[in-house]
């Protein structure tokens, strides 16, 4: 069985490529139940629906992001050092999915704190590692 640090290395590859097949797969049911041409969508999804925008931004979040944790995760497994990023890895895991689902299922207010404080917590535990990797 893989660690948690592998595991989460792997979600969040994987994340991305579930988002990218939830917009392709709703903007083919679109393109296949009314007569909009599959070359007029917009990047943001604005012209489709919120939820459509909604969806397109979580995608772009998890790759404005994804390199940061990226490294994390990579330095500890070529460094043999995933003693430390095992214990908080499924809770940095954790809070990227939190952050997502908030995010797809509202864009108010308190929605966006919560979203928010997901966030802080996936950038304390970065910070958390890259300082314990640099004390080493």
């Amino acid at each position: 069985m893989p660690d948690a640090t592998t595991v989460t290395l792997f979600s969040l590859i994987l994340l991305p490529l579930l988002l990218v097949a939830a917009i392709g797969s709703h903007r083919a049911l679109i393109t296949f139940t009314t007569d909009k041409a599959a070359n007029t969508f917009s990047p943001s999804g604005e012209d489709v629906s919120a939820f459509a925008t909604r969806l397109a931004r979580v995608h772009a979040n998890c790759y404005e992001f994804l390199p940061f944790a990226l490294a994390a995760l990579l330095y500890a497994v070529a460094t043999e050092t995933t003693h430390i990023t095992n214990g908080l890895a499924f809770y940095f895991l954790g809070a990227r999915l939190a952050q997502a689902s908030v995010h797809l299922l509202s864009a108010s207010q308190v929605a966006v704190s919560v979203r928010f404080a997901f966030f802080l917590l996936q950038w304390g535990i970065l910070g958390y590692w890259s300082l314990t990797f640099l004390a080493g």
